[in-house]
């Protein structure tokens, strides 16, 4: 596994009935993805639904892919809010590791959603993109990356 990458996440994630230890991750998903997003972004809330149908459809008959949520939110109640319309799983909106991530990403704007491989590798800058423009195919893709 890949220190930098799962040293930087929070030991605990927030799901949605309670936590999600970090270690569970490469043990049920060959991919993980960082979404760095906000409600008040108008592009983030265009794009937000679409990696959700993404999300439901490519995990459908076998869990593929897991998106850990990193919030630029102003407040909580609008980081609750806008969690409530995702169906996966967050960087708690008080952690300092959302800051670290974008830091050590050079996260320059968002919606970003980097993909990473269940060893922690980065494999796709240009998630968002990738996702948009290949749809169920980006797994295709991912996959050839990760074994390259």
């Amino acid at each position: 596994m890949d220190s930098a990458f799962f040293g930087t996440l929070p030991q605990t994630l927030q799901g949605k009935t309670g936590e999600v230890a970090v270690t569970q991750l490469p043990e049920e998903n060959e991919f993980i993805g960082l979404y760095f997003s906000a409600h008040w972004c108008p592009p983030c809330r265009q794009f937000t639904p679409m990696l959700a149908e993404f999300y439901k459809n490519v995990n459908k008959d076998k869990k593929q892919v897991e998106i850990i949520f990193v919030s630029s939110d102003h407040n909580q109640k609008d980081f609750d809010d806008y969690f409530a319309t995702m169906p996966w799983i967050a960087v708690p909106f008080d952690s300092d590791n959302k800051e670290l991530l974008g830091d050590q990403y050079g996260i320059q704007g968002i919606p970003t959603l980097l993909i990473f491989d269940k060893k922690g590798k980065l494999v796709d800058q240009a998630g968002r993109a990738t996702v948009m423009q290949q749809n169920l195919k980006a797994i295709d893709s991912w996959k050839a990356k990760a074994s390259a």
